[in-house]
């Protein structure tokens, strides 16, 4: 069967894994307006149902669920890493990871 994800109005979903607890989160595109956009951490119900989002100023490229599916790193425009817990997209901590955008990251498989 299909899944089919809520998404924000005016959005595009870039990007999305499996998390912890049958929960989904995703990355989402919206623009606000002709010249702006607003980049969205989302996070999904086992239905597909909307939850809870978190807005970000800067465009996010990436994003990786940590091998126990407890924590979600995003990663962007804005050359750091975000981390997040994804049960509740409780902000963790943020930390300047390059001189230039983070476009890609991962976790270790087993740690």
């Amino acid at each position: 069967s299909v899944l089919r994800l809520e998404k924000p109005v005016g959005s595009k979903i870039h990007k999305a894994a499996f998390a912890s607890d049958r929960h989904i989160v995703a990355l989402a595109e919206v623009e606000s307006s002709a010249m702006e956009a607003e980049y969205h951490l989302l996070r999904y119900g086992e239905n597909g149902k909307l939850l809870q989002t978190v807005t970000n100023r800067f465009q996010i490229y990436d994003l990786a669920v940590s091998a126990d599916g407890k924590t979600v790193a995003i990663a962007g425009s804005d050359q750091s890493i975000s981390l997040y817990q994804t049960a509740d997209l409780k902000h963790l901590r943020t930390f300047r990871a390059h001189d230039e955008a983070v476009m890609a990251l991962a976790f270790h498989p087993t740690k």
